[in-house]
């Protein structure tokens, strides 16, 4: 248990809910008067039923159970609602659980909500010294590290203002420097990186960085499933109060990813919006002016095998392979610079279908930063007959930083809403590849795009 930060165990949390604000006060009232009563008359069974009528029970959490082992980063994920903020608390100790036991090794440090453990009323830097002594910390550990956090949270002279002045990104400022800077073995953050500046949340994901390498654990509450990728070692998924999953963090983001995408697919079909889009028919798919004769299509049973964990859809359309191919049609695992390269999807329609698809190019931690698509090219929707072989190619040059990246490769229907479609298929990972270093000067910038370069050397 040396090695265990947190222990969960079979943790649930619920809550006494009246149907309206009178209740509260009648219903107890009841309780008490029928106490006054012998126990087996009709009458106190009454009261009794009456007391708990109004009344009934919000489980936020059930049964959760898992470990956090010293020196990991834990990313807690779910839909609104789902228990992640309630789960902090309890292990924070701001609210008691109503089963289960959690075992907490270290000391903790807490930035769970906007303000939280801030006295309106005091000053930035006395706030500052109340955190700290709460933390177990004494005068004189506060005074060696205030500058340190007074630095990192930049809000200049309103360190010496009452906290109820500030705005909400001043208070997380705040906040997040008291938390790393006060040696907490467990660092438990709500969601505040979502608030602040672009600046400001750059530099917290450096502070964090550098808690990970001295051996700290924390948890955070997040619904950027590319932080619990790049940031985290493990992620823990919640739904509706329940544990659906722990496990290696971008197993647990593309399982909550999955199950977005899946809800949203759902909802976009109950729809059913009209279509006011051309329609191209598969028998004008391939009207190419190349004279070559059109590629073999590939139904890829390793393909199939590898993705399975990594797609979602509603299964009119199946994408049974994806290519990456350099100009001459040779497959692609390294791409240099600027290469021209095609991706080629394999489709096989399962029922009569009008559709789009393309593709999304993603780096290590899961950004999107290149994609296109059938209409984004061609301004039309696809169509075809169940049973229907369609390749699909999309030409590009790939102007990338050296790197590991992959292609998602997709297919959507024609309904548009708000500029989402339903999900025909979602492939995350179809492909991955190396983006070679480019030469002579390597690339700081994910993606390059050629200047002008214009220049006037003035002499005096």
């Amino acid at each position: 248990m040396n090695s265990i930060a947190i222990n969960i165990k079979q943790v649930g949390k619920s809550y006494r809910i009246w149907d309206r604000p009178a209740d509260r006060l009648t219903s107890p009232m009841i309780r008490m008067a029928s106490r006054m009563l012998p126990q087996k008359t009709r009458l106190f069974r009454w009261m009794q039923a009456k007391a708990d009528s109004h009344l009934r029970n919000f489980s936020a959490l059930q049964d959760i159970s898992f470990e956090v082992r010293k020196g990991e980063s834990v990313g807690v994920i779910g839909r609104n609602g789902s228990g992640k903020s309630t789960l902090l608390q309890l292990i924070a100790g701001t609210l008691q659980p109503s089963s289960g036991s959690i075992e907490v090794n270290g000391r903790v440090a807490a930035l769970l909500e906007l303000g939280s453990g801030f006295n309106p009323d005091f000053t930035g830097k006395e706030n500052v010294y109340l955190n700290g002594a709460v933390l177990g910390l004494t005068k004189d550990e506060v005074d060696r590290r205030f500058e340190a956090i007074a630095a990192f949270a930049d809000i200049g002279d309103f360190m010496d203002q009452s906290v109820k002045t500030y705005s909400s990104g001043m208070q997380v400022r705040l906040g997040f420097a008291v938390a790393i800077n006060v040696s907490a073995d467990i660092v438990i953050i709500d969601e505040a990186l979502a608030v602040g500046d672009m600046n400001f949340q750059a530099k917290c994901v450096t502070a964090l960085r550098k808690l990970q390498d001295n051996g700290v654990s924390f948890l955070i509450v997040t619904h950027g499933t590319g932080v619990v990728k790049g940031m985290c070692t493990r992620g823990v998924y919640l739904d509706q109060g329940k544990l659906v999953a722990v496990g290696p963090a971008g197993e647990v983001a593309d399982l909550y990813e999955k199950s977005m995408r899946d809800q949203l697919s759902a909802e976009i079909a109950r729809s059913q919006m009209p279509n006011f889009l051309p329609t191209r028919h598969v028998g004008d798919i391939d009207d190419t002016s190349e004279p070559s004769a059109p590629p073999l299509f590939s139904m890829n049973e390793a393909f199939r095998n590898r993705v399975k964990i990594h797609r979602s859809g509603t299964e009119e359309a199946l994408i049974t392979d994806v290519e990456l191919l350099d100009d001459s049609g040779a497959n692609l695992r390294s791409v240099a610079f600027d290469q021209k390269i095609r991706i080629r999807l394999h489709i096989e329609l399962q029922e009569d279908l009008e559709f789009n698809c393309g593709y999304h190019i993603k780096d290590e931690m899961n950004l999107t930063l290149l994609s296109s698509g059938s209409f984004i090219e061609s301004q039309t929707v696809l169509s075809g007959k169940a049973g229907d072989r369609i390749i699909v190619e999309l030409a590009t040059a790939l102007p990338l930083r050296h790197g590991r990246y992959s292609v998602l490769a997709l297919i959507s229907t024609k309904y548009i809403m708000n500029r989402t479609a339903q999900f025909v298929d979602w492939v995350e990972n179809a492909v991955v590849f190396e983006m070679l270093t480019r030469s002579p000067q390597v690339l700081w910038a994910p993606v390059y795009l050629p200047n002008d370069f214009r220049i006037w050397h003035l002499k005096p």
